[in-house]
């Protein structure tokens, strides 16, 4: 062979290792390159998820203050709620409720409660949510139960056993607690009173506990000593709520 030819043969062959080399080497880095940037935006959806949860606590503890501040014939009774206040970089929103606890229930199954929000257009984020969680000792009452929630006064109508229609919203599964969250729909005029009826079934016969948090009914004064809030607390793309029910402390 012409030793000319030889070394061109050479410089091919060497030519073609260093291109594949090269592109191993891309691959490798590329491969690299995305397991750091994944673990970034893991880190970073983690530090924002986490902030809006300190947001949303801020929040709820600004709220909680004000209520109980004195006097509480205004304070107590403020219902306006926040709307993207600033909190920590970050913004919240806090609908302030009335708060129903029925702890130690024993009656029989089905066992209701009939409710009166009263839905109000002023303040900055009026009240419009209703929560209702049943729970109970599974050592003491056995059986599962859950909860319905119907636009309709079954109490009144004396139908809480047989309602005759659908609950417009329902939470009846093997859990415990059993939790519903409804939105109330907004209404044509305020203000708007509307009756809603929470309904607890299974074997309600037992032990159990019932919560019903709601928009002030027409009425609500300082004699009614318990209150919940919602706060949605956000940070960035990062969205973290919590839910927090108090009695009224003495000032």
């Amino acid at each position: 062979m012409n030793m000319a030819h030889w070394f061109k043969c050479q410089k091919g062959v060497s030519v073609l290792t260093v291109v594949l080399i090269m592109s191993i080497l891309s691959i490798i880095g590329a491969v690299f390159v995305s397991f750091f940037t994944t673990g970034v935006e893991v880190l970073t959806g983690e530090v924002g998820s986490g902030r809006a949860l300190f947001i949303a606590d801020g929040a709820a503890e600004a709220a909680m203050g004000r209520l109980n501040a004195s006097p509480a014939s205004t304070n107590w009774l403020w219902s306006s709620g926040y709307l993207n206040k600033t909190i920590g970089g970050g913004t919240a929103n806090v609908e302030v409720l009335q708060h129903d606890p029925y702890p130690s229930q024993t009656t029989a199954s089905p066992y209701c409660i009939a409710i009166t929000p009263q839905l109000l257009n002023t303040g900055a984020n009026p009240a419009r949510t209703i929560l209702a969680s049943v729970k109970w000792d599974p050592s003491v009452n056995p059986a599962d139960l859950g909860v319905e929630l119907y636009n309709a006064d079954l109490v009144g109508l004396g139908t809480c056993a047989t309602p005759g229609a659908l609950p417009v919203a329902s939470s009846v599964t093997s859990n415990n607690p059993e939790t519903i969250r409804y939105r109330i729909p907004e209404p044509g005029s305020f203000p708007a009173t509307v009756t809603y009826t929470v309904r607890v079934v299974g074997n309600a016969g037992g032990a159990h506990s019932l919560a019903v948090s709601y928009p002030d009914k027409p009425g609500f004064s300082t004699t009614n000593d318990a209150r919940a809030v919602i706060s949605a607390g956000k940070s960035g793309n990062a969205r973290r709520e919590i839910f927090v029910s108090f009695r009224r402390q003495p000032c």
